[in-house]
């Protein structure tokens, strides 16, 4: 408010209005009494914080996201930090892929067959 840019040798930018504004406010540090699981870190916002989850934790208190079986088809959920969600998926089968093991490759060759490219009967 009453803000004047240019052309005016006036240029005093100081508020015009302050309200609710006290000398000597201070913000405590709610992050040093450690607030948040270990799975997280600490962020200080004004007058309170907020818990940032690791990749491959989630929720309020950080649940360990394998936890919760993320991976299908009786897939193996394993802690994995270079993974941007922190978890990969190891399917129990070289038919599925994917990231959830959601994806299931179709036989090359009908069952008690074998080879490929050309399926061949088992003897």
């Amino acid at each position: 408010e009453n803000v004047r840019i240019g052309g005016d040798s006036d240029n005093d930018l100081s508020p015009t209005l302050e309200h609710s504004v006290e000398s000597g406010c201070s913000n405590p540090n709610s992050c040093s009494s450690s607030p948040c699981p270990s799975q997280s870190k600490c962020a200080v916002s004004w007058n309170s914080h907020k818990c940032n989850c690791e990749a491959g934790y989630v929720g309020n208190s950080c649940f360990d996201v394998c936890h919760l079986n993320p991976c299908q088809s009786n897939s193996t959920c394993a802690k994995d930090r270079s993974k941007d969600h922190g978890y990969r998926c190891d399917c129990n089968s070289p038919l599925l892929s994917g990231k959830y093991c959601q994806k299931e490759v179709k036989q090359p060759c009908p069952a008690k067959w074998w080879g490929y490219p050309v399926c061949g009967p088992c003897q």
